[in-house]
């Protein structure tokens, strides 16, 4: 007969196994627990085989397994006892794939906004350029106006000028044939 005391875990194989003073034995280390020389599920307290992978009862799952080193967990491990790797819940794989996507939807909001933001910043680029031309030909068209209207001043000042002369050579004319 062997001394409970001395037997080493099967789950953990670290873990010396403890007489529960209820004729089952469970685990200090991982706290997996046994009814020699059956296991009791830690979900619903039904017995099984020691080497049994999934519960008779349940159908759960009596070991977990370490997706990047393949060591065997006690079903309940949060980490992997060799290597240290997280195991993950449901939950938490559902809570993780929903930050990745409200990262991927923020991300894509922010691309978005960047690309409204840059739109728009060439849009008012757009409209800065063309009412600097807008400006520019308005000056060039009232420069074009005073230029036109100096012009025309001078012009009327000729025709006045030549107007002037020909009255005056008129009154010349009438004078010399009137007077003799």
């Amino acid at each position: 007969m062997t001394d409970r005391m001395s037997l080493t875990c099967p789950e953990c194989n670290i873990g010396e196994l403890l007489d529960m003073g209820d004729g089952s034995l469970a685990c200090l280390n991982c706290d997996a627990r046994y009814v020699s020389p059956q296991r009791l599920c830690p979900f619903c307290e039904a017995e099984n085989e020691l080497d049994a992978k999934m519960c008779l009862k349940c159908g759960r799952s009596l070991r977990t397994t370490c997706p990047r080193c393949s060591t065997i967990n006690p079903v309940k491990a949060e980490t992997c006892m060799s290597c240290g790797q997280a195991f993950d819940t449901i939950g938490h794989i559902a809570a993780r794939e929903e930050l990745r996507q409200a990262d991927r939807f923020s991300l894509r909001a922010e691309t978005v906004s960047g690309v409204k933001a840059a739109e728009l910043a060439q849009a008012q680029q757009r409209a800065d350029q063309m009412w600097a031309q807008e400006h520019q030909r308005q000056a060039t068209l009232l420069a074009q106006r005073q230029k036109q209207r100096q012009q025309e001043l001078r012009l009327m000042y000729v025709a006045i000028g030549f107007l002037v002369v020909a009255v005056a050579a008129i009154v010349l004319i009438a004078l010399a044939t009137s007077g003799g």
